[in-house]
């Protein structure tokens, strides 16, 4: 009896199994948004800084809004670790979120390139956030140059981020998002930067059944990913750029 117990506990987790690796994929691809972004640094002499912003967004659904504000503080170790604080208020079309950052971040290099990476965990407030409280690893390659005496940085980025769900749902997948992202920015010997973003948004879920109105199945349980791609302007001004520590080149966004 306990047996066949254990066998029928072993089959079930096996067809379980089988059921989560088979799942057949979905890839939608949204219409592009495009963003303003405007930020302000304050640099301390201890090579700490205050910083704050917003970003302004459009998109074909909900036309132009004040996507996001945020306002910081990044504390510099000696060496090249720092931490910081952010308060964030996220808006979209239906209500505000507001929320807490935490992070902790370490610059370095990989040769003559800048390796930049940040570690971060954010509470949101809002009774609507059905998502949950992001865990996310950031990693950026950057390498400045010069070109007829203008002086620009580029860089590519990487973000993927867990959300630790309010409630289990059998729609969340082990990583809910991800962030593909690549800069040109000129960088100004004043303290000005303008740059130039191009960004590919993936979200992750578990998509259920589909039937029409007579009940007939037209798509299965399967995996969905829904593809964002983002365009934008980001504008930054830094004060006392003296005191700013070299790896502090990515953006906090």
């Amino acid at each position: 009896m306990i047996k066949k117990a254990l066998l029928y506990v072993a089959i079930t987790v096996a067809f379980a199994s089988i059921k989560l690796v088979a799942q057949p994929l979905e890839k939608s691809r949204l219409s592009s948004e495009f963003s303003v972004k405007l930020f302000v640094d304050f640099h301390l002499d201890s090579g700490s800084r205050f910083l704050g912003g917003f970003s302004v967004k459009n998109s074909e659904y909900n036309g132009t809004f004040l996507d996001e504000a945020l306002l910081g503080y990044e504390y510099q170790f000696k060496g090249r670790w720092s931490a910081g604080f952010l308060q964030r208020l996220y808006r979209n079309s239906r209500f505000d979120t507001h929320a807490s950052q935490l992070f902790l971040r370490h610059g370095g290099h990989i040769g003559s390139l800048f390796f930049d990476k940040r570690l971060s965990y954010e509470y949101r407030y809002s009774e609507q956030n059905a998502e949950g409280n992001p865990l996310s690893l950031f990693v950026s390659l950057g390498k400045s140059f010069q070109v007829k005496g203008l002086v620009f940085f580029t860089a590519l980025s990487y973000e993927l981020s867990q959300f630790t769900a309010l409630e289990s749902s059998a729609d969340q997948r082990r990583i809910n998002k991800t962030r593909l992202r690549y800069d040109l920015v000129w960088v100004s010997n004043n303290g000005f930067q303008a740059g130039l973003y191009a960004r590919k948004e993936t979200r992750y879920f578990f998509a259920q059944e589909q039937y029409d109105e007579e009940g007939n199945l037209i798509k299965s349980y399967r995996k969905l990913n829904l593809i964002s791609p983002q365009f934008g302007v980001s504008l930054r001004y830094i004060f006392n750029l003296d005191n700013r520590k070299e790896t502090i080149f990515n953006y906090i966004d």
